[in-house]
């Protein structure tokens, strides 16, 4: 009984917030939210352990996904490596990965896409602690997806 109200809680969430990225200029902070139970849930199918939701992984993921809609590129060397948006950011980390999409409408969609891409599963089922996303919609419409997974390195 708990999980049934669990899962219909999930998907009124996704719901609502398929229709909350459509219709906003700015990102929901919800959204990286919802993105994170997704992808946790998938780990969780796989027997990994569940991700946390990182603030600086998040504003990284965020100004890329700014970055990505508003130049119309879709690459993950556009503004650096990834290891160079990590470093000025001052994320020390021991392994980062990266996904990217466009055109997904919702955090479902975005994350179907990826489970779907042997590359960009590895990331969400691979050995990272820590994840942070963005997304930002492009003149255009079309919504860009970014997922940033990390395991921090240990403190000096």
């Amino acid at each position: 009984m708990h999980q049934a109200i669990i899962r219909l809680w999930v998907v009124a969430l996704l719901i609502s917030l398929s229709a909350a990225v459509m219709a906003a200029d700015k990102p929901d902070p919800r959204v990286p939210k919802a993105l994170l139970v997704l992808h946790n849930r998938l780990r969780a199918k796989a027997d990994k352990p569940e991700l946390q939701l990182n603030d600086t992984l998040t504003a990284i993921a965020q100004r890329y996904a700014d970055y990505l809609a508003e130049s119309g590129k879709l690459g993950h060397e556009e503004q650096g490596t990834l290891s160079d948006r990590l470093q000025v950011a001052g994320y020390r980390y021991r392994r980062a990965g990266e996904n990217l999409a466009r055109g997904q409408r919702s955090p479902k969609e975005a994350v179907s896409s990826w489970f779907q891409s042997p590359p960009h599963r590895a990331n969400m089922l691979g050995d990272f602690d820590e994840v942070g996303f963005g997304y930002a919609r492009s003149r255009g419409g079309e919504i860009t997806w970014v997922a940033v997974f990390a395991t921090p390195a240990p403190k000096p």
